[in-house]
């Protein structure tokens, strides 16, 4: 499912074009994760839904953690051309 866009993710996030919000951190933070959590979620994801508001896409992705534990990260692409982590949860 959308495998372009996946793709333009991870490669974002391979060459460390991201961003992670405040809300993000403050997330990570409360699941016990780090920023290498973030990028394994990402890097090891599948796109699994699209969402649009009537200003952007976001796109959830669902990986492994460094722990192997089910990760979300919800992401857009900024218009500065990098990958904002908007908010990341375990799948409990």
């Amino acid at each position: 499912m959308h495998k372009k866009i996946l793709d333009q993710i991870k490669d974002k996030v391979r060459n460390h074009e991201f961003i992670i919000t405040n809300h993000a951190f403050e997330e990570m933070i409360a699941d016990d994760l780090s920023v290498y959590d973030i990028e394994l979620g990402i890097l090891s994801g599948e796109l699994i839904e699209r969402q649009k508001n009537e200003f952007e896409w976001k796109y959830v992705i669902k990986g492994r953690t460094s722990s192997n534990e089910a990760v979300f990260v919800i992401t857009k692409i900024s218009i500065t051309d990098k990958v904002i982590v908007v908010t990341v949860f375990l799948d409990w």
